[in-house]
C-alpha cells in the first residue's frame, strides 16, 4: 500500500488493530530483553511504533495515552515473558524509548512525552 493512502475503518476494527500492534510490540521487546540479560537494558521501539503513536496522538490524545498504558501493562503485567526479566520495565524506560522512536521533527514530541509522564499512570491504574 502506498504512503499517504487513507483507509476508513470502524473504530472497533481500529482499536483491535492497535491492540494487536501493542501486544506484538511488547512481545518483541521482551523477547529481545530476555536474551540480553546482564547487558545494558534499553527498550528499542522502532520508528514505526513512533509513527503510529504520533499519528494516534494527532487524532485522539487519550487513545495515544491508553496505547502507552497498554504497552506498559503488557511489558510489566500481562505478557508471559515478563517473568524472565530481573526487574520490571519502568515508565521512565518506556518514555526514553518513545522519545527516540518518535521522529525529532514531530512538533508535539515533547508535549506527548510530558503528557504521558502524567497521564499514563492514570490509565495504567497505578504508579508505574
Amino acid at each position: 500500500m502506498a504512503d499517504g493512502v487513507t483507509v476508513e475503518l470502524p473504530i472497533q476494527v481500529f482499536a483491535s488493530l492497535l491492540d494487536g500492534y501493542v501486544k506484538h510490540t511488547a512481545e518483541r521487546q521482551l523477547w529481545r530483553l530476555t536474551r540480553r540479560q546482564g547487558q545494558a537494558r534499553i527498550l528499542n521501539l522502532d520508528n514505526h511504533f513512533g509513527g503510529v503513536l504520533a499519528w494516534t496522538w494527532g487524532r485522539d490524545r487519550d487513545r495515544a495515552m491508553v496505547m502507552l498504558a497498554d504497552l506498559l501493562a503488557q511489558l510489566r503485567d500481562h505478557h508471559p515473558l515478563r517473568h524472565e526479566l530481573e526487574q520490571a520495565i519502568t515508565l521512565d524506560e518506556l518514555l526514553r524509548a518513545v522519545r527516540i522512536a518518535i521522529h525529532p521533527d514531530f512538533a508535539e514530541r515533547a508535549e506527548l512525552i510530558e503528557t504521558a509522564r502524567r497521564r499514563v499512570p492514570v490509565f495504567y491504574g497505578s504508579k508505574a
